[in-house]
């Protein structure tokens, strides 16, 4: 009888080390999201203290601004594949 208790003891420890595994990679996955928004922010608002922007700097900082921007789509749709919930979760720590 032990033996079993043991066992059962086992299997729930490893069920909660999954689930807390699965809420950390819901987070990181919103964490990933709104790291690109912040990039994208930093860009702008670079863009904007600097009034005195060459041309190719600007160009430059417009290229940043849509790569962040695309990354942040791009991740959010994979992992939207992945969790179809993604943007509906409250339980997020975002």
């Amino acid at each position: 009888m032990v033996v079993y208790r043991v066992h059962w003891l086992h299997a729930q420890a490893q069920f909660h080390r999954w689930q807390e595994e699965v809420t950390l990679t819901r987070n990181e996955m919103h964490w990933v999201a709104n790291y690109f928004t912040y990039r994208k922010y930093q860009w702008s608002t670079w863009q904007s203290t600097h009034p005195g922007l060459t041309r190719g700097h600007h160009a430059y900082a417009e290229r940043q601004k849509a790569m962040w921007f695309e990354m942040r789509q791009e991740a959010c749709r994979l992992f939207a594949d992945a969790w179809a919930n993604f943007n509906d979760d409250p339980t997020v720590f975002t």
